[in-house]
């Protein structure tokens, strides 16, 4: 066991933020102890340079044996795993050694799904294949894609199978997307959407976004003028109102039109960081170019100022 305030001790060693680790598992305290979690974090910082945000998604790795997740870790690299998306899903390393070779045994059978779905939905890794078999058998109607995608979600076996009922119900595609959202929330959705929009916008990535989001975002791109749009092209609803409206902003200012293609501008679609990263180039950008003008003045105006003495000179003659 740690308290908070030796938690976050080592928090500010490692360059972690507590906060977020107890808020996004606060079984921390209870499960891990002082020196269990440096010796985790010397080898997931250290050695396998593991980002402190990718620790902190996961506190569950800091109370597993440092030697385990060493064993998982061998493990994945002898299959030929892509490492990035274990580093970005560290559920991975933090799953018993057992269980994840199980697993991996499991799904990794061609005769079943093939190494190929591991690469796609990599954090099934984690699941133990006992879920994943009780899905396979209540639940014959999934794809196999799907049955990995309900899988890995927080969702109950029986709320997996009220989630396909909602689906056919109002003839929604099933796909990975829709274990995102409780049973619940799918039907406040569907019931918004058919309300004021129609069953037209009844796709699986449309539904199974935030309500208080479709809310605010679908009566302002009926507003102005884009909401057929987003029919085909749904991840613009991932952003906040506020985020939309910002990226609206920019898209004109680098003239470029809202939609393109009959799909949403690019940039709505970029993550925040990646489009933090392009407003500030296009702002390095027309700095440049604004002291490339300023200099081209300034050499104007000597020119002109060299002009006119030259002028004065001959005149004085």
């Amino acid at each position: 066991m740690v308290n908070r305030e030796q938690l976050k001790e080592i928090c500010d060693k490692y360059g972690l933020d507590s906060k977020k680790i107890i808020k996004n598992n606060e079984n921390v305290i209870e499960k891990a102890d002082y020196t269990s979690i440096c010796y985790v974090l010397d080898y997931l910082k250290d050695t396998l340079k593991i980002t402190s945000n990718n620790i902190e998604k996961c506190p569950s790795i800091l109370y597993l044996n440092v030697g385990a997740i060493k064993e998982n870790w061998r493990f994945l690299n002898e299959q030929k795993i892509h490492m990035n998306d274990v580093e970005t899903c560290l559920h991975i390393l933090s799953t018993e050694p057992k269980q994840l070779k199980e697993t991996y045994k499991y799904v990794s059978d061609e005769n079943r799904y093939g190494k190929k779905y591991i690469e796609q939905i990599t954090s099934i890794l984690r699941v133990p294949v006992e879920r994943i078999q009780e899905i396979e058998e209540r639940c014959p109607e999934l794809t196999k894609n799907n049955v990995l995608s309900a899988a890995i979600s927080r969702r109950t076996i029986q709320e997996i199978e009220e989630i396909i009922k909602v689906c056919k119900e109002n003839g929604i595609e099933i796909t990975g997307s829709i274990f995102q959202k409780s049973s619940k929330q799918l039907k406040e959705n569907i019931e918004f959407i058919k309300q004021n929009y129609g069953e037209e916008y009844l796709t699986p990535l449309i539904i199974s976004k935030n309500l208080k989001n479709l809310q605010k975002i679908l009566p302002y791109l009926q507003s102005i003028g884009v909401l057929e749009t987003v029919k085909n092209s749904a991840s613009i609803l991932i952003l906040t109102l506020e985020e939309i409206q910002e990226r609206q902003a920019f898209a004109e200012k680098i003239g470029e039109p809202i939609v393109k293609n009959g799909r949403f501008n690019s940039i709505f679609g970029l993550s925040r960081k990646n489009y933090q990263k392009k407003e500030k180039e296009f702002s390095q950008k027309q700095q440049l170019i604004e002291e490339i003008h300023e200099a081209i003045q300034d050499g104007q105006n000597l020119d002109k100022q060299i002009s006119d003495r030259k002028k004065e000179s001959n005149n004085g003659r």
